[in-house]
């Protein structure tokens, strides 16, 4: 507790704390209609790396200080400084996400505080939701908010680990072009262009247009995506007080796998593994489409009311073929089984409809939230093929023949919806002290083949949180927040294969504190949590695949993010977490570690201007774990690791043109490290990786 409070409230120190605050301390920020993106508290940066606001689900955009939750936004020019382009490598330079599934060749998937997120629930784009089946271009991306922990009333039906929201560039307020080309050691070839600009000379009309395409190649050898990528952003201002944006993208990928490996038939980790060698086979792929629209119309009606309306469309079509390893013996020898589910599709539709406003009730302002959402989701996919076809080995792969195998048709699986109707009042009752009340009330239906009958619930989950600002620039939160998520599938091998468990509520209480230095140039957050869940696995007696005890994890997060002095930008954080399995059917989980956790996460990424080359830049990052639980009896630990990333970013003039070249150098010390043990899968690191980006600015 001393350790969160000193990390918060050390700017009070470094200066006299005033009697009362003045009022445009802590007024929100003035909601200007404009084309320009520059609307968004989101895109104002603190030292060109963190940020004023963020869009918090229901609440819309916030001033990160007047939040009660721990959010992390990610910028682009962070991601450009960092060379991030994916979801997995954004956990380099945040400490509490960790990468869930992200074999590679197939899609990226993350974990927050040790919890895997779901991937039909927890990630959204502009605030609603998609399925996150197919990888996520980054080249349209103006942010990412990572919301740690759980999103209760703000975003509804979800995975307690928390939220990943993508917020796409919009068009700007004068004419940009510009061409970027990546490459890197292993043969990648990435061009793309961006350009966007008004279309009237009013600037009520804008354009945004990002394409993208090529080859990309990977550290494992023989692995490579064929894609190519096209974005659509327009903004316009019908009316003075009426504002709407539209978005549309499609994306294909083409490529072939590595399969993940477990552990041997002793129960032990793989020995001598190279992550770069190739153990997949050529006729194991996985191809993806997907073409995506989003709407959001906005009418501000009355000064401080507003009325939004949002919804978008998804769909991803994917042919999953892979060659799985089993039977993985302690010499490297295993058994090559064939997967084949061709034809799968995701259809997600949502939308929102949100008042938001002030009043002033009994000597206090309320900020008002409130409105309606609908989501659904349309899962098909068939029983598909999975059948052995042969054998290889860790030291010396063997290439396979294709077998050929026709699958059976794919079939309607799932069919989720969700409606909810949500309230929130954020109490301001003086300029030191606020309150947040929320609550939403949904509706689940859940629809499986898999399921003796449909699953119908009404739930209502509340949030709670308690703000103080000691200093215009420091708060002290307190919440609590409870959410439903979905329930877990059974696996293959239960006695209730594929059973689909009931939904259930999650609960979380948190104490933070956030702080902003220098001016704000530097933000430094401290939470601490605690969060539980109802534990599922499949039982030993039995093998039936339930609940039998509850999860629990508590924690620490430290950040800091922005400039510490002139010249010198940081991104430094540490998570420590304590996860435990309680009151457990089982007694050899009964206190022990969940599978998939680590008992520490650290990321540091620092960017240092060089003043005898202007425009130049050196940049150099530290990440690792602890030692993370690969079995739920811990009997299996992978070793704690760290690695070293380095960087160079050159900015200079070219015939009057902006152009930057920036050199990344990953895993510097050809570290070999699991990355993560989630779902009993091991996932080794990136070996040693050189990638150099070029961009031209006109």
């Amino acid at each position: 507790m001393s350790l969160v409070l000193a990390w918060g409230l050390a700017p009070i120190l470094v200066h006299a704390q005033p009697a009362e605050p003045d009022a445009a301390a802590t007024a929100l920020p003035e909601i200007r209609v404009t084309a320009s993106p520059d609307a968004d508290p989101g895109t104002r940066q603190a030292g060109g790396f963190s940020t004023e606001g963020a869009r918090l689900g229901v609440l819309g955009e916030r001033p990160l200080l007047d939040t009660p939750f721990s959010v992390n936004v990610v910028t682009r020019e962070q991601l450009d400084n960092a060379g991030v382009r994916d979801l997995k490598n954004l956990a380099r330079v945040d400490p509490a996400l960790t990468p869930s599934f992200s074999s590679v060749g197939y899609y990226d998937a993350v974990s927050i505080r040790g919890l895997s997120l779901n991937n039909w629930t927890n990630y959204y784009k502009n605030g609603l939701l998609f399925a996150n089946q197919a990888k996520t271009p980054f080249e349209n991306i103006d942010r990412v908010e990572v919301l740690r922990g759980l999103t209760g009333f703000l975003q509804g039906f979800a995975a307690p680990g928390g939220a990943v929201n993508y917020v796409t560039e919009r068009p700007t307020a004068t004419w940009q072009r510009r061409v970027e080309m990546v490459t890197d050691e292993f043969g990648s070839f990435l061009p793309g262009f961006d350009v966007g600009g008004p279309l009237t000379e009013d600037g009520r009309l804008g354009l945004r247009v990002n394409a993208a395409g090529g080859k990309e190649r990977y550290f494992v050898e023989r692995i490579h995506t064929d894609r190519s990528f096209a974005s659509l952003a327009l903004d316009w201002l019908p009316l003075d007080d009426v504002s709407v944006k539209l978005d549309a993208q499609v994306d294909r990928r083409d490529g072939t796998t590595q399969p993940s490996l477990g552990l041997d038939s002793n129960g032990e980790l793989p020995r001598r593994v190279d992550p770069a060698r190739y153990l997949g086979q050529p006729w194991a792929t996985y191809d993806t489409r997907t073409r995506e629209t989003g709407l959001d119309v906005t009418w501000r009606f009355a000064p401080q009311w507003s009325l939004q309306a949002r919804a978008n469309q998804a769909r991803l079509y994917r042919d999953d073929f892979s060659a799985n390893i089993d039977g993985l013996q302690p010499n490297g020898d295993f058994t090559v089984y064939e997967y084949k589910s061709p034809d799968e599709t995701r259809h997600s539709r949502n939308a929102e409809l949100v008042l938001r406003g002030e009043v002033q009730a009994a000597g206090l302002r309320h900020e008002l939230s409130l409105g309606l959402s609908q989501r659904r989701l349309v899962a098909r996919f068939g029983d598909g093929v999975y059948q052995a076809v042969g054998g290889s080995n860790l030291h010396d792969p063997v290439i396979l023949p294709d077998p050929g195998s026709v699958a059976p048709p794919s079939y309607t699986a799932f069919r989720n919806r969700d409606q909810g109707f949500f309230v929130a009042d954020v109490i301001h009752f003086n300029a030191q002290w606020q309150a947040l009340v929320g609550v939403r009330h949904a509706k689940v239906h859940f629809d499986s083949v898999f399921a003796a009958e449909p699953y119908r619930k009404s739930v209502t989950t509340p949030t709670l949180a308690l703000i103080h600002k000691p200093a215009p620039d420091v708060s002290i939160y307190l919440s609590h927040v409870e959410g439903l998520e979905q329930g877990g599938t059974a696996p293959n091998t239960a006695a209730n294969a594929n059973a689909q468990l009931k939904p259930v509520t999650a609960k979380q209480n948190e104490l933070g504190v956030k702080a902003q230095w220098l001016d704000g140039e530097l933000v430094t957050t401290a939470a601490l949590f605690e969060m539980r869940q109802p534990l599922a696995y499949v039982d030993g007696s039995s093998n039936v695949y339930g609940y039998y005890g509850t999860r629990r994890h508590r924690g620490l997060e430290l950040t800091a993010t922005g400039t510490v002095r002139s010249g010198t930008r940081v991104n430094a954080g540490l998570v420590l977490l304590n996860a435990q399995s309680l009151n457990t059917q089982d007694p050899a989980l009964q206190g022990k570690v969940p599978a998939g956790v680590a008992e520490r996460q650290y990321t540091l990424w620092v960017d240092q201007h060089v003043p005898q080359m202007p425009g130049l830049s050196a940049q150099v990052g530290l990440r690792g774990a602890g030692r993370r639980a690969v079995t739920g009896d811990n009997r299996v630990f992978a070793p704690a690791w760290t690695a070293i990333d380095l960087g160079l970013r050159y900015t200079t003039q070219w015939q009057g043109q902006r152009v930057q070249l920036g050199l990344n150098l990953l895993n510097a010390g050809n570290e070999r490290y699991i990355e993560s043990s989630q779902f009993g899968q091991l996932l080794y690191g990136s070996t040693r990786a050189l990638s150099l980006n070029a961009a031209l600015a006109f």
